[in-house]
Order: structure tokens, then C-alpha cells, then sequence
């Protein structure tokens, strides 16, 4: 997701991590907000994803096994069961989304700009993030808390991003290690927390302002 005008390079990062995730075997749905950027939503449901290029730089675990399988004398083996194991991958673009808290719920990792509205929605469900892009300033800080609390990267290219995805989605005991160390740093409570602050300094107030009458 980019925000509710679906900025980034959203459509380079969908692209990089269908290519990605299909070549590492990774069965999975792609959901791209896409906010009021109705073109790119337009393009993603156009796009024939089946005929991209799968010539893409191998994801670390690929890299892993290929080096493993040469090691052990069997490079033709691995080759065979690469090819023959590829990902089922779709691709949803949405519109500007009111329900992203369902879909965070049944989601896996988070691809997101540095929002802090949106750290704080997936960090109070315990949710991984890879970040792709931060507003210089403002943003910056955000991207130290998901990093420093260990539930999430900054990647800045897009077949980095995708690399580092299909690694995490492959590897369930890090995934479910990022999910705690994320719901550690939520607060799912905050909302009702500030109202409840809200109100109390308010009703102190009022009662102050009585008294000095």
C-alpha cells in the first residue's frame, strides 16, 4: 500500500514480488491498495502477469540451495525441482480501502510507505512491515521503530524489497519471531486510551473552572 493516493512505485514493487515469490514457490495473494490511484488500479487488473520475464536475481534461500546442491553434486536435481515448483501467485488491486484492518488481519507482511498511521494499525495486530520509502523528517523516526524493534526492514529498490519478502515468507519460525517483537511494540488500545485521557483532563477542567466560580 502507498497511501490513500497510492503513491510509490507501487506497480515496479507488485511486479518485482509476483516474479519473485512465483520463482521462489511461494503460493500467495497480492493485495495492492491502491487508494484513488484508479489507474493504477486499472493497470494492475490488465496486466498480463503471466508473460512477464522470470529472469530475476535469486532470493537468498535460492542462493542458499543452488549453492548447497552444487556442493553435494547435484545442480541438475535442484535445477529440475526449481523449475518444476513454481509459486501460484494472484494479484488484487483495490480501490481506497475502509476495512484495512480485515485486511491487515489476514495478512502475512505489510508492504507499506512509512506512514505512522498505518506502523501503528499493523503493529498493534502484530504484523511484520517491509518499508519502501519515507517522507525525509516527518517519517524518518518511523522507520527507526519498526527496524530497532525488530519487525521490519527498509528497502529502498524493488527486487530488494521483493528478495527480503520472499525470505521472510519462507521462513515461518522469523516470521512468527517479527510478529511478537511487532505486537510488543502495538498499543491496540491507544484509541480508547486517548479519549479516556481526553475526557478525564476535560472533566478536571470543568470542575476547576466550578470551583473558581
Amino acid at each position: 500500500m502507498g497511501g490513500g493516493e497510492g503513491v510509490g512505485s507501487l506497480a515496479t514493487s507488485t511486479e518485482a514480488l509476483y516474479k519473485q515469490l512465483r520463482n521462489d514457490g511461494v503460493d500467495t495473494t497480492i493485495c495492492v491498495v491502491c487508494g484513488r490511484n484508479e489507474k493504477l488500479k486499472k493497470e494492475l487488473a490488465s496486466k498480463n502477469w503471466d508473460g512477464l520475464d522470470r529472469n530475476i536475481k535469486p532470493s537468498k534461500r535460492q542462493r542458499v540451495k543452488r549453492f548447497l546442491g552444487r556442493f553435494i553434486g547435484r545442480k541438475a536435481k535442484w535445477n529440475r525441482v526449481q523449475n518444476s515448483q513454481e509459486g501460484n501467485i494472484d494479484v488484487v488491486g483495490l480501490g481506497f480501502v475502509t476495512n484495512m484492518a480485515e485486511y491487515m488481519v489476514a495478512t502475512d507482511v505489510l508492504v507499506s510507505k512509512a506512514g505512522p498511521g498505518t506502523i501503528a494499525e499493523a503493529a498493534a495486530l502484530g504484523l511484520p512491515v517491509m518499508i519502501t520509502s519515507f517522507l525525509p523528517g516527518q517519517e524518518a523516526g518511523n522507520v527507526d521503530i519498526v527496524v530497532d524493534g525488530g519487525f521490519g526492514l527498509y528497502r529502498k529498490y524493488p527486487n530488494e524489497i521483493a528478495g527480503t519478502v520472499a525470505d521472510w515468507l519462507n521462513d515461518d519460525t522469523l516470521l512468527e519471531k517479527m510478529s511478537i517483537n511487532s505486537a510488543k511494540v502495538g498499543n491496540p488500545n491507544a484509541a480508547s486510551d486517548i479519549v479516556l485521557d481526553i475526557g478525564a483532563i476535560t472533566q478536571e477542567c470543568l470542575e476547576k473552572n466550578k470551583a473558581a466560580k
